[in-house]
């Protein structure tokens, strides 16, 4: 959601780590079948299901991307600014780069919010989500490897049966694009209660928020190249009267 409504700016981890998310109806499958599995070979050991995605792997830059375009394509009535983020290893660059692109838009998005009669609520999420991605960067910067030799064979002993292709235990033809379209769908449909209809409204918006990023990012290119001007000039300066030719 905070990448959707523009919040989430910059995220602390490393994009090219695996981010071992597996859908909750998997997950369900699984515990079922468990139960049934453990039947098959009762001793003393206790049997461990390691349900994850290593048959279906996707990268934590991935999963942003996808989030990114999917927020951009059907946006979010709620959008505060233009969606995108960047995912950074480093704790002191993903500090700065969140008080520059998160902390100081929200401040700035407050303000419009207050001038207009409207509740500010953009840095109260900004929080929140500065608080969430400290609590998650561990997880985000590393990855793990899961032993899933039970679980396998349970697999294999599920498709013996007639309809145990109906049964959902692997993710192998999992379309991640498509569920993460499909899940952020669903939470505008049944936890932001927005309709079709808002979609046109949210677009607009959204074209706005576009062109406000673009002219932004020209005014910033404009500074940075005034400042190092004046940089260069101030140092050639400096030499000139130190050492004067």
């Amino acid at each position: 959601m905070n990448i959707g409504n523009g919040i989430a700016k910059v995220l602390l981890g490393k994009a090219d780590v695996i981010s071992d998310i597996v859908p909750i109806d998997y997950v369900v499958d699984v515990i079922m079948c468990a139960a049934w599995h453990v039947t098959l070979h009762i001793d003393n050991r206790v049997k461990v299901y390691n349900c994850t995605s290593s048959a279906r792997p996707i990268k934590l830059g991935e999963i942003i991307d996808i989030f990114v375009e999917c927020s951009r394509q059907i946006p979010m009535k709620n959008t505060l600014w233009y969606p995108s983020c960047t995912v950074v290893a480093n704790k002191y660059v993903y500090d700065a780069l969140n008080i520059l692109l998160s902390v100081l838009p929200a401040f700035a998005v407050d303000i419009f919010l207050r001038l207009q009669g409207d509740k500010p609520i953009a840095m109260n999420m900004s929080k929140f989500y500065n608080k969430l991605v400290t609590a998650t960067g561990y997880f985000n910067s590393n990855e793990w490897s899961f032993k899933r030799d039970n679980i396998a064979d349970m697999i294999n002993k599920v498709k013996t049966f007639e309809d145990g292709n109906l049964v959902k235990l692997d993710l192998q033809d999992m379309d991640w694009k498509k569920y993460l379209a499909n899940y952020l769908a669903g939470i505008k449909i049944f936890v932001l209660k927005e309709d079709s209809q808002s979609i046109n409204t949210a677009a607009q918006r959204l074209s706005i928020f576009y062109w406000i990023r673009q002219i932004t990012k020209g005014f910033g290119i404009i500074i940075l190249f005034l400042i190092i001007s004046v940089t260069i000039l101030l140092c050639t300066d400096y030499f000139n009267v130190m050492f004067p030719a």
